[in-house]
């Protein structure tokens, strides 16, 4: 009976430590490319969340700008060197008269501003807004502190916009830098946003302006607070 048992024991399939410390080495290597796919999917995830958040911000400023570019008023302010309209086209900044939803100010016409600010976290693109009333006969934001500004897209390169159009000196209309036309808006309105840290590619933006203040179009007349009083 005895050398039946020892004989089954030395029959019986075991496994040596050379064969368990190979198992184990393959088990870590199958669980190390698991948790790669793993990291590697999950960062995926996040840069095309990160990416499409990024296109949705672009698609929701781009069109912010276009419709409210569009809506510009001829608002004329009249001052004691004579009309000016209230309208300021810069290289980096465009300054302009538009209606605002109630939801964002109330209802109205607006002073507004589209540029780039600085920030602790990188440079926006912004919208500065206050209410357009007699006191305000420019586009000095910082002069009562009364107005509001709301980021429109982060992490800005460059904002460059140049303007199209026919000023009183000139014999046809062509595209310039600056826009100070003291009777006159542009036609056309041309937005290049560059921003290299999202990797966003931002599309050129041509916005037409209907509105004008010649010819006999219609126009808005704001009155300085001097002459409003003398009335």
């Amino acid at each position: 009976m005895n050398r039946f048992i020892d004989h089954a024991i030395k029959n019986q399939n075991g496994f040596t430590l050379v064969e368990v410390l190979i198992g184990i080495t393959i088990l870590g290597f199958i669980l190390l490319l698991t948790f790669s796919s793993l990291h590697s999917a999950g960062k995926n995830w996040a840069v095309n969340e990160n990416k499409t958040n990024q296109i949705d911000e672009m698609r929701l400023a781009s069109r912010f700008m276009r419709q409210y570019i569009q809506q510009t008023v001829p608002l004329v302010w009249m001052r004691s060197n004579g009309r000016q309209i209230a309208f300021q086209g810069k290289p980096d900044e465009i300054d302009f008269v538009s209606p605002l939803p109630a939801h964002r100010g109330g209802g109205g016409l607006y002073l507004l501003a589209i540029k780039t600010i600085q920030q602790t976290d990188g440079i926006h693109l912004a919208l500065q807004y206050q209410l357009a009333t007699p006191q305000h006969q420019s586009f000095d934001f910082s002069a009562d502190g009364s107005q509001e500004t709301a980021v429109l897209a982060e992490d800005m390169d460059e904002l460059s916009i140049t303007y199209f159009g026919k000023l009183a000196h000139e014999s046809e209309a062509r595209w310039y830098t600056e826009w100070r036309s003291a009777d006159v808006l542009p036609h056309i309105v041309r937005i290049r946003i560059a921003s290299s840290t999202n990797h966003t590619q931002w599309p050129d933006m041509l916005i037409t302006i209907p509105a004008q203040a010649q010819d006999g179009r219609p126009e808005q007349l704001q009155y300085a607070v001097s002459t409003r009083n003398a009335l």
